[in-house]
Parts: C-alpha cells; sequence; structure tokens
C-alpha cells in the first residue's frame, strides 16, 4: 500500500482515528477515502441536485469496500507520527 499522510489537529490523534474515522464513509472523511484509494478501489463522484458531489466507493455494492476500509483502520497496520510544530504538520 502506498504511503498515507494523515494531518489532523487536535489533542488527541489516534482517539480521533479511531472515533471519526473508523466508521462512515468516505464521503464523509478524506482519511477513508485515501484509504480507499490506497486498497486500489476507485471513487466515483456524482452530482447531488443541490450541486454537492455524492462520494462512494465504486462497487455494486459500495458498503463492502467501506467495510475493508474500516478493518483496515481497526487494524492498526498504520503508523502515526505526530508532529508537536504546527508549521511541520502544516507543510505537508
Amino acid at each position: 500500500m502506498r504511503q498515507i499522510i494523515y494531518v489532523g489537529d487536535t489533542g488527541s490523534l489516534l482517539r480521533r482515528i479511531k472515533t471519526n474515522h473508523c466508521g462512515g464513509n468516505v464521503e464523509g472523511s478524506a482519511l477513508r477515502q485515501h484509504v480507499a484509494e490506497a486498497l486500489g478501489y476507485n471513487i466515483k463522484c456524482e452530482k447531488r441536485l443541490s450541486g454537492n458531489e455524492r462520494k462512494r466507493i465504486d462497487l455494486p455494492n459500495s458498503q463492502q469496500g467501506e467495510k475493508r476500509v474500516s478493518d483496515y483502520i481497526r487494524s492498526g497496520e498504520w503508523r502515526v507520527i505526530i508532529l508537536d510544530n504546527y508549521k511541520i504538520a502544516n507543510d505537508f
């Protein structure tokens, strides 16, 4: 899998990843979208009547892909590097 960089501004990065990104879908989480793409999924974008974009994993059943993304995030097969300096994190 290619390297995924997640930059978050929070006091507890691991808690934020577990609570905000372990569930949900690629539309609501840039991290989930990047993980899905790294796992080989294509993301399809469709325009809503409101003009906003709807993003889904391009599978007949997108929930299967979302489950695999959740499983990967929960697996702990990824690493976290916490940067204390906002400027360094912002440079990513």
